[in-house]
């Protein structure tokens, strides 16, 4: 008896509002609609941020990488001053002779115009 009762109340109300489900079908389209969209955006800030943490970390490798190399060279310099009885000029000797403006900017490695014009 529950189930007849219950069926004819809904054909009560749709013949009563007959153009409620053609608004419900729109109404649950949309939100289906607003969710992906929701959702579509989400993943695009979430890559974007993943982008700019791989970014950050190359740069802090490269930043990294030329601090090494320019560890290198003073600790290189302090160990041939230190042996050295005149070390104001065997520090001088070792500036003139470092690259300092191309060597340090490139991590301590040879620059390819460099390399070629020695070469």
């Amino acid at each position: 008896m529950d189930a007849p009762a219950n069926l004819s109340s809904s054909r009560y109300w749709f013949e009563r509002f007959p153009r409620a489900l053609p608004v419900g079908i729109f109404l649950l389209v949309s939100g289906i609609t607003a969710l992906s969209v929701y959702a579509i955006e989400q993943v695009e800030t979430q890559r974007a941020e993943a982008q700019h943490r791989q970014m950050a970390g190359a740069a802090s490798s490269a930043i990294e990488r030329l601090v090494n190399a320019n560890a290198v060279y003073l600790r290189a310099g302090s160990l041939l001053t230190a042996d050295s009885a005149n070390a104001s000029r065997a520090f001088s000797e070792f500036a003139r002779q470092l690259d300092t403006d191309r060597s340090l900017r490139s991590g301590g490695a040879r620059t390819s115009s460099k390399a070629g014009a020695t070469a």
